[in-house]
């Protein structure tokens, strides 16, 4: 029924989905025992990575909390992020109307933060049923830099390629994130290699400003379920690939089982 139901289009990635979950665990995978200053996102996964890490940050619940402050930055590179980008909503669940392409980070700082304010807020109210309060939410994130780098992932020697994130945890308190990644492999000279198991990979997210970040040319857009304090809400992102690179900020727990 479900398959009868999708059009051509959506049949075709559908299936391509279904193939590549199909190779993916056929393919022979080793524990991470490595440990990298190159980490380089998917776009996919860059996406997973700005929502959880800086989405969650810069809502007023979460932000409130982190000790964080406006105009304070958080990238040392000049990283333009902006939410409701492109909102096709006209109110949030207040009524609120929606502010589109709200600039949260600019040249790497943090240029304002997103609310659920009845009256004021910037149109990112939300809930799912009467029994959970409404909070602040995203919606639709975009994320670009003035210096973008054509087929970043070239510039890769050493390192490991994140190709899926499923789930993950930001501590607003500590600033501790965890990531869980279900598919990686190791990056050797610019090249795919063996694939890894499913891992953690874990960083403050008060480190990133000693992190280098390059952004990529090739952008996706990715439509995603965000589950925040048990109301689940869709979200969209529009993410290029991205290259971190860390001094010893982050670190991997291989043995974790999901």
């Amino acid at each position: 029924m479900v398959f009868n139901s999708l059009d051509g289009d959506a049949l075709d990635k559908t299936l391509s989905r279904i193939n590549k979950e199909i190779e993916w665990h056929g393919v022979t995978k080793v524990k991470c025992m490595d440990s990298f200053g190159s980490w380089f996102f998917s776009p996919t996964a860059a996406g997973f990575f700005f929502h959880e890490c800086v989405g969650h940050l810069l809502e007023y619940e979460q932000f409130r909390i982190t000790g964080f402050k406006l105009g304070e930055k958080l990238f040392n590179t000049p990283i333009q992020i902006f939410e409701n980008w492109e909102s096709t909503n006209e109110t949030d669940d207040f009524g609120v109307p929606v502010k589109n392409d709200i600039c949260i980070i600019r040249d790497g700082k943090i240029s304002t933060i997103l609310t659920a304010e009845r009256d004021t807020g910037s149109g990112n109210a939300c809930t799912q049923d009467p029994y959970i309060q409404i909070m602040a939410r995203m919606n639709s994130m975009f994320v670009t830099t003035k210096n973008k780098v054509d087929n970043i992932f070239d510039y890769v020697k050493d390192g490991i390629y994140l190709e899926e994130i499923t789930t993950g945890e930001f501590n607003p308190i500590n600033g501790e994130i965890g990531l869980s990644v279900t598919k990686s492999k190791r990056i050797i000279n610019g090249k795919l290699e063996y694939a890894y198991e499913p891992m953690t990979i874990l960083f403050n997210i008060k480190d990133l400003i000693n992190c280098n970040v390059m952004l990529d040319n090739n952008y996706e857009t990715v439509m995603s379920l965000c589950g925040k304090l048990g109301a689940t809400k869709k979200i969209k992102y529009t993410v290029p690939g991205m290259l971190m690179e860390w001094s010893d900020n982050g670190k991997f727990i291989a043995d974790r089982d999901f």
